[in-house]
């Protein structure tokens, strides 16, 4: 089996050099994980009780804007699939004293951010 370059820790810490928002994140509200990749997005978060994933395809991005479009991919519920209802999807966040607020839309990109906030965790790799 062949390694990809994403396999490679020095490819990963180039990318964070890069892309200030790749990395995985917790939300210091209620343990949100997010996780952020170059080209992948997975959010995991409480909802209704039970934990709610929502995965998406990075489509697009802007640094200088703060600027992610995002294709949902997979949405589950306590491990059961959902429809798509909406899925193209639209996330500005901003990194802050090295933490990440973010606030993700589905009509165009939101002009501010929420006040949760995300901090970085260790690489899990």
């Amino acid at each position: 089996m062949s390694k990809l370059a994403a396999d490679d820790r020095e490819s990963r810490i180039d990318e964070k050099e890069r892309l200030p928002f790749v990395g995985t994140w917790i939300s210091e509200e209620d343990g949100s994980l997010l996780e952020l990749s170059a080209t992948s997005f997975h959010l995991r978060f409480p909802y209704e009780g039970a934990p709610r994933d929502l995965y998406a395809r990075i489509v697009s991005y802007n640094t200088e804007r703060g600027h992610i479009a995002l294709e949902y991919t997979r949405i589950l519920q306590d491990g059961v699939e959902e429809p798509i209802e909406e899925p193209s999807v639209y996330m500005r966040y901003e990194i802050r004293e090295g933490s990440l607020y973010k606030h993700v839309d589905d009509g165009d990109f939101p002009a501010t951010v929420d006040d949760e906030r995300f901090v970085r965790t260790p690489d899990r790799r």
